[in-house]
Parts: C-alpha cells; structure tokens; sequence
C-alpha cells in the first residue's frame, strides 16, 4: 500500500502561493496552530484541550468566531493525522492543494513529524500569521507546475478532483502501489500546467 495525502497550503487569501514557495524552499509541508507546541507523545484529548486553550478563535471568511466542540476536535484531528498518518506507510505522495481548484506542488514525503522552533515558516511574534511550526519533510517536484484540479479527470485517479477540493486542512487515503506509482508516472507527465 501507498498513501496519498492532500494538504492545503495555507488559509488566508493572498499568502497561499507565497506559504508554497516557502514549503519548496524549506522542503516541508507544514501545519500551524504552532501554539499546541510539540505534539510528540500527546494524545488526542491532550491535543484538544491544547487547540481549545491556545486557539479559542478561527477565522470564518473575515469574521472572528468562538471555536466550537466540533471546530476543536477537527483541529485536533488533524493536527494527530498530520504527526502519524502522513508518515505512517513510508515515501507518501503528497499533494499541496492551494484552494480554488489549484494543486501548487506534488512531492513525496521524506522525513517525520518535527515540531520546528527555528523555522522561517514559524513566528510566534504577535501580529505574525506564519504559525508553521509542525513540519514533516518533502521533497517537491520541479514539475508539474501549479495545475488544476480538473486535470485529474485524465489520470488513473479521476476521482481526486473532487478528493482533493474537500474542506479541511489534510486528508489522506490508501492506494495499491501500482495505483499510485501509474499516478506519480501521470502527474510528471502532466500536460497541464496552467
């Protein structure tokens, strides 16, 4: 078995293409609620209760409401999915999806869960929006360039068009080996860099 594994690059508008370009830089993919601290040996109530005390608020579209029970346990979730499921099955494909029907990088996971205090994706300056300190390393693809989502329809995986749009930070699923190695072959192959 292979994982497949989507992961959105960032949430604000107009800072999704340039978190990209950082997680290229530094070979990462990256989560914030950096807050929680190192989530090493945490379990998931210890999570919860980090994401209810450190972030009791979220941003919906330009508003700032209170995070409810399920708003909670779904951060939690997956911030968990990100430090264990990411790398659980070795050398996970990894797609960066940066909203709008855009996938802006493809790479292949190569290292574990770290929680980075000295990263330029991670500030804990007060007015800083970079809050990327859970990290596990990538190695990103020169190509295919940022396509979009409906160009999955041409590959072994059509059903990623609509996987890959889900809400939510992270996703993941597993494939048999030559599902996702015909994949991989597709995408480097990709004609449809927009």
């Amino acid at each position: 078995m292979k994982r497949l594994v989507r992961i959105v690059t960032f949430h604000v508008e107009g800072e999704r293409d340039v978190a990209g370009d950082r997680w290229r830089e530094e070979k990462v993919a990256a989560m914030g609620l950096g807050r929680t601290g190192n989530l090493r040996g945490l379990d998931d109530k210890s999570i919860r209760n980090l994401v209810r005390l450190h972030y009791p608020t979220r941003k919906v579209g330009r508003r700032t409401v209170k995070r409810n029970e399920h708003s909670i346990k779904r951060a939690a979730s997956d911030l968990v999915w990100f430090r264990d499921k990411v790398t659980e099955i070795p050398k996970a494909l990894i797609l960066a999806y940066k909203c709008r029907n855009r996938i802006a990088m493809v790479g292949t996971v190569t290292r574990g869960y770290q929680y980075e205090t000295n990263s330029r994706l991670g500030s804990f300056e007060p007015h800083s929006i970079w809050d990327y300190h859970h990290q596990v390393g990538v190695d990103w693809w020169p190509r295919p360039k940022p396509f979009d989502r409906s160009c999955f329809a041409r590959t072994v995986l059509p059903q990623l068009e609509s996987w890959v749009a889900r809400p939510g930070t992270i996703y993941f699923k597993d494939y048999e080996d030559s599902v996702l190695e015909r994949l991989e072959e597709q995408l480097r192959a990709l004609a449809c860099d927009t």
